[in-house]
């Protein structure tokens, strides 16, 4: 990244800003496992540093660091400023590519990341060999020495060849960015699955997408798990040239990628240091079939984390595929606490090149708290709500001509997010909807997508030029690079502003693509796809189910379902404030007294307001959703995923099933206004399980459920659930928790 003016870059600036600390030094784990910079990972004194060109001795000084080379290491060619050196940590010499400080190297597969401290700053790499052997460079290989550029400061797309300085590093994210390179197809560790048997060159060994990976005796057993450390804290983000006040993970938006082997363990130690709010993570879609516990709903699953406190989440990656993590306290998602989640398993078409995650996300000015008092409050006519931009990977442009700015600094000229393609070779894309309210199209010009995954489900692959993604709502795409070295194209993603959906003043985000050898200081020129037009923007639905998007591991619903009928309402309480409904009730949350904790100790009644529905021992339940209100809902489940048997205008009538025998499976699903959507479940997975709308405005405002599946099988709930409560209780007995919309 570039030394310039921070508003050349996403800047978050934090009020509570500290210096990010890393593990204390006594704390040490097997090489085996992933270690993320620059929380979440080791640092030590590097004793010796050696020029990869010829293995000679070099000083701990910037001569170390200044190596550039264009030598391939397996998979991975280091782009121009990387760093080829070798260092001894901890009485083993170790070699890396370090790209740039605190930055994700992306090299052959079974490479290992760690840190290490160089002059002071904190520097990451992967180490390409095995632990103890020190690297070697072929005689051939051109090896020469120069100064990491800086960058101009006029560009709106940097050549990503630099960082800025370490008192400043803290507050940027790298996603989007052209040094993030490629993701791994999976990660070091284990290689055997269970019973032992040869990973032939990947975790999972011979479990395919063909196999139902909501069985848990099909999830492997890897040994492994990957350890994350993350503090949640406040600051200003200046995400599309205009400043806002924002909540961060470790200091970014969005937060660093969560990356996990099916079958992993991940363990998330998450520090709420806020200040004056509660808080707490939910891992979007995984199915927390063992641990029920760390599906991360305050009021359900467990207490706030308190202001000050501490909480460490376990839990099994049971799935593979692309997804997404947030704050589900509050809208606390629309402040900035969220990230993506890779969970690397098999894949139902092959690819080359992972790009990673693409977050799209909608943009508001104001703070979040201010947003859901207004939304709650007794003035409906500033309703509804309309966004101020839309944001690829936590970037994007606001007009400065805007009246509407009244004065506020705005930077004419952000930087846009930014990818690289390499020609004639297939890129995997993982886009997520992590937004707050909007309804996203997106597109690449000139590229055609190959759909491989919708939500956590393998799907079979098909073309497609316009992906619709609601709010939480997931899909893995593989885009194939055709065209010639040096070219450039845009990703475009519009919100839908068609019947039902949202409003935004500035609704098109984009990002460039820059093909290998492409002049990274000039934009795009590239126009949208004769099928990216206005009617297919405006549909504010996903596509038809009739297009017979087939899960690559066909399941049939159960036969003899449990109906339960579930109508949306709006309307104005009796205090004169906007509340949702489901069948005539709104949610309100009890931070004190989470549902599931209680009813894994056999209580089983609950305040209407909590909106519990008990299906008992069923083995099968449908929802036909009614939606009479004239406004789209994503809609969410916990803990598994939803057959998709019906979805239109208009009611239901009673009958008709989509692709009965394999329908769409998965956890997210947009209902459009004025329509039906009709859903089955397992009677899977004892527990309480939330069932919403994801617009986080709709939320607070009580659109929410809760789904009691088999009360007797459910597990006890562990201690540390109510050690939560214990700090929650002392905190709130002593502050005020202003608690102004459904909590959730």
């Amino acid at each position: 990244m570039p030394t310039s003016s921070p508003l050349t870059w996403l800047a978050v600036s934090l009020a509570t800003l500290s210096a990010v600390s890393a593990l204390p030094a006594e704390e040490k784990r097997p090489v085996d496992q992933q270690f993320k910079a620059p929380v979440a990972g080791k640092t030590g004194t590097t004793q010796n540093i050696y020029s990869a060109a010829a293995s000679s001795l070099a000083t701990n000084t910037a001569n170390a660091q200044s190596i550039t080379s264009a030598l391939s290491l397996g998979t991975h060619t280091a782009s121009p400023g990387a760093q080829m050196v070798t260092a001894t940590i901890d009485g083993a010499v170790v070699s890396w590519v370090n790209d740039y400080p605190n930055h994700r190297s992306t090299n052959a597969a079974g490479d290992v990341e760690v840190t290490a401290t160089i002059n002071g700053q904190v520097v990451s790499w992967a180490n390409n060999w095995t632990p103890n052997a020190q690297a070697t460079v072929a005689p051939s290989t051109s090896v020469s020495q120069s100064t990491i550029p800086t960058l101009s400061t006029s560009s709106s797309f940097a050549s990503a060849t630099a960082f800025p300085p370490p008192s400043t590093a803290g507050g940027l994210s790298e996603h989007g960015t052209l040094e993030q390179g490629y993701f791994p197809k999976y990660l070091p560790g284990n290689t055997t699955v269970l019973g032992g048997a040869p990973s032939n060159g990947s975790p999972w060994n011979h479990r395919l997408t063909s196999l139902d990976a909501y069985t848990h005796s099909n999830v492997p057993d890897t040994g492994v798990t990957r350890y994350y450390n993350f503090t949640l804290s406040r600051g200003t983000a200046i995400a599309d040239g205009v400043a806002r006040d924002v909540m961060v993970v470790n200091g970014q938006f969005p937060g660093p990628t969560i990356e996990a082997n099916w079958g992993d363990y991940v363990e998330v130690e998450v520090h709420n240091q806020l200040g004056d709010e509660g808080s707490s993570i939910h891992w979007h879609g995984l199915r927390q079939s063992q641990t029920p516990w760390m599906d991360g709903v305050p009021s359900l699953s467990q207490c706030p984390i308190a202001p000050g406190a501490t909480f460490t989440y376990r839990y099994q990656a049971e799935v593979y595929g692309s997804s997404w993590y947030h704050a589900h306290y509050s809208a606390q998602n629309n402040a900035g606490l969220l990230g993506p989640m890779v969970v690397y398993g098999p894949s139902s078409a092959d690819y080359d090149l992972d790009v990673g995650p693409v977050l799209l996300t909608d943009w508001y000015r104001k703070d979040y708290y201010t947003l859901v008092a207004e939304y709650v409050g007794t003035d409906l006519s500033i309703l509804p709500f309309t966004a101020d931009s839309n944001l690829i990977s936590g970037r994007g442009r606001y007009p400065c001509s805007t009246p509407s700015l009244n004065g506020t600094a705005c930077n004419p000229d952000p930087a846009q997010s930014a990818y690289r393609f390499t020609p004639g070779k297939t890129h995997r894309l993982r886009l997520v909807n992590a937004g707050t309210e909007a309804v996203q199209k997106f597109s690449i010009d000139n590229h055609t997508f190959t759909v491989i995954a919708q939500d956590w489900v393998s799907v079979v692959p098909f073309q497609a030029e316009v992906i619709t993604l609601g709010v939480g709502q997931r899909t893995d795409v593989i885009v194939t690079a055709h065209m010639a070295p040096g070219s450039a194209v845009w990703m475009r993603s519009t919100v839908s502003g068609g019947i039902g959906c949202t409003i935004n003043q500035n609704p098109l985000a984009l990002a460039a693509i820059f093909y290998d050898g492409a002049d990274t200081t000039v934009a795009p020129t590239s126009e949208p796809n004769a099928s990216y037009n206005d009617t297919a923007i405006a549909a504010c639905y996903n596509d038809p189910l009739q297009l017979n998007f087939a899960p690559s591991s066909p399941l049939t619903p159960g036969a003899n379902p449990t109906l339960e009928e579930v109508t949306i309402g709006l309307v104005e309480n009796a205090t004169g404030h906007f509340a949702w409904e489901l069948n005539n009730q709104s949610f309100h949350a009890n931070y004190n007294h989470p549902i599931a904790n209680q009813a894994s100790k056999g209580n089983l009644s609950f305040p209407a307001e909590w909106q519990v529905y008990n299906y008992g021992t069923n083995s099968s339940i449908r929802i036909n959703l009614y939606n009479p209100v004239n406004a789209t809902h994503p809609w969410h489940v916990h803990g598994r995923d939803m057959y998709v048997l019906s979805e239109g205008e208009g009611e239901w009538d009673g009958t008709t099933i989509v692709n009965p025998t394999n329908p769409v499976r998965r956890d997210t699903h947009l209902i459009r206004a004025l329509g039906h959507l009709v859903l089955q479940f397992d009677g899977k997975n004892p527990g309480v399980w939330p069932f919403h709308c994801h617009i986080a405005w709709h939320l607070s405002g009580g659109l929410y459920m809760n789904l009691l599946i088999d009360p007797e099988a459910i597990t006890p709930f562990p201690s540390v659930v109510d050690d939560t409560c214990t700090a929650w209780d002392a905190w709130s007995n002593h502050n005020v928790v202003d608690e102004i919309d459904s909590g959730l």
